[in-house]
């Protein structure tokens, strides 16, 4: 009983700290980084800064993705190799915008959401490459009723 009771403490703990400690999807993570932020300023003008770290091993790249298609210059042009394309279009479902997490860290699978939709617009294709011990910053801005992704560092 003890057990379960620390277990439960630890999964509340887990939930309950600032974040991207839950869920384990890289790209669900970084999208409930961005409702965090959102939800902590809601209300204030101006950018928005949201920080999500991802603890994958081998270091990531994050790809926000707009809305419709993208020829491959456009993806090569905004830093992605032909194999991260590749990548990117083996998840694609759709001309949805969506966020995609492809993993350098050997037990962690690429991701994707679009859970982002109702929250932030993406405008434009945006890459980052994140080393294992560096953060990603988002920042958001536009008013309260038209939030988008305005970089990422």
């Amino acid at each position: 009983m003890q057990r379960q009771s620390r277990m439960l403490f630890l999964v509340l703990l887990g939930a309950l700290l600032p974040g991207c400690s839950v869920p384990p999807d890289p790209a669900v993570r970084l999208a409930r980084s961005i409702e965090r932020a959102l939800e902590i300023h809601k209300g204030e003008r101006g950018p928005i800064q949201a920080t999500c770290a991802f603890g994958l091993v081998g270091g990531c790249v994050v790809v926000m993705h707009p809305e419709g298609d993208l020829a491959t210059g456009d993806l090569v042009a905004a830093g992605l190799s032909r194999g991260e394309i590749a990548a990117v279009q083996n998840l694609r479902l759709g001309s949805e915008p969506a966020i995609y997490v492809l993993s350098n860290d050997p037990g962690t699978d690429d991701s994707r959401t679009t859970c982002q939709r109702g929250l932030v617009r993406i405008p434009q294709v945006m890459v980052r490459t994140k080393t294992a011990s560096q953060p990603l910053v988002i920042r958001v801005a536009g008013a309260a009723d038209d939030r988008f992704i305005e970089s990422l560092r």
